[in-house]
């Protein structure tokens, strides 16, 4: 049988800007991207055509926060992006994704663990994700400089953020994570457990969420990386020697282009912070020194100052318009009730 015409489909039928409409109220991740532009050739140069704008406008009413958060100037997906694309939006799902993620692991675990948040709240949740996101901020720092000064500039609220986020990451790591990093390894052993924890807390606040989740997901590469980092922790510490790292590449999802080794910049960061000691300054010393320069208390007294502040009605009613700033590193006049 012979057809006089071709047949064509509602879909192929509408006018470009409904189609555009459309595509922008779809549930957005990398594979029903790709299911879209295998529709048929009109879509596909519809949806690339118009990238920009879908873009821009998935990223505000699906992402929001993080779109506020990681705008495209920002990130190195390897090269600068100048404007919203389906790449920002890949990074924006899956930075998502993996705070959920680790919000779901956390909620999952039994009350006869020793992790301090077996039962979460919204309140904690909320709490939770914001310090995920100062997390990335900090990991999208590309050399270990720039993250002393992002450390330094933020308000103390936002500090309090990230000390509980190392806190309770070393806690559920301990608790569920494979390897050294299991309370079970070196039990009796104090100090090893310390180092552990110290190395652990590094990397952590280097590569930020997705080190945690790989970590909790029992990764080889994740694993060894820790490993490896303990086994040269002495001499890293008193030779201030480079890291040589492979665990995450550029091509890495949810993670931003970075320099695996040491650079020149990095190996004057001590000097560019005043620091008069040969051994290389842990991130994790600079959190502390941020927060007590903030808040004018003891370096001893941090964690309690901390707990403190993490329930104060700042944190403890935290909507989104707070969220973002804290993430963001905008200071107020917060009304701390404490």
């Amino acid at each position: 049988m012979a057809f006089s015409g071709a047949l064509f489909s509602p879909w192929e039928q509408l006018p470009v800007d409904l189609v555009v409409e459309i595509t922008t109220h779809l549930p957005f991740t990398p594979s029903t991207l790709l299911s879209l532009l295998l529709v048929n050739k009109r879509t596909h140069d519809i949806v690339t055509h118009y990238e920009h704008c879908l873009s821009k406008a998935i990223g505000a009413t699906q992402f929001p926060t993080a779109a506020l958060v990681f705008p495209p100037p920002t990130l190195l997906l390897p090269e600068p992006l100048s404007q919203p694309s389906f790449r920002w939006l890949s990074l924006l799902a899956h930075r998502t994704a993996t705070i959920s993620a680790l919000i779901a692991k956390t909620t999952s675990l039994s009350q006869e663990t020793t992790y301090p948040l077996p039962h979460q709240t919204a309140h904690w949740n909320a709490i939770q994700r914001g310090s995920l996101l100062l997390l990335y901020r900090l990991s999208d720092q590309p050399t270990q400089s720039q993250k002393v000064s992002f450390l330094l500039s933020l308000p103390l609220y936002a500090l309090a953020l990230l000390h509980l986020e190392l806190y309770l990451a070393i806690k559920i790591a301990e608790e569920v994570g494979e390897g050294i990093i299991n309370a079970s390894f070196a039990r009796n052993d104090t100090a090893t457990r310390s180092d552990i924890c110290l190395v652990f807390g590094e990397l952590l606040l280097k590569y930020g969420p997705r080190f945690l989740n790989d970590v909790l997901g029992h990764k080889a590469d994740a694993a060894q990386e820790l490993h490896s980092e303990w086994m040269c922790l002495d001499s890293y510490q008193i030779d201030g020697a480079a890291s040589s790292t492979t665990y995450i590449t550029n091509n890495a999802p949810g993670t931003v282009t970075q320099a695996t080794t040491n650079t020149e910049d990095d190996d004057n960061d001590d000097a560019a912070q005043g620091s008069t000691d040969p051994r290389k300054r842990t991130l994790t010393s600079y959190l502390r020194e941020a927060f007590w320069r903030r808040d004018g208390c003891g370096v001893q007294q941090t964690s309690t100052k901390m707990w403190s502040l993490v329930q104060s009605p700042v944190l403890w009613n935290m909507d989104e318009a707070i969220l973002r700033h804290l993430v963001l590193g905008i200071e107020a006049d917060w009304k701390t009730g404490i």
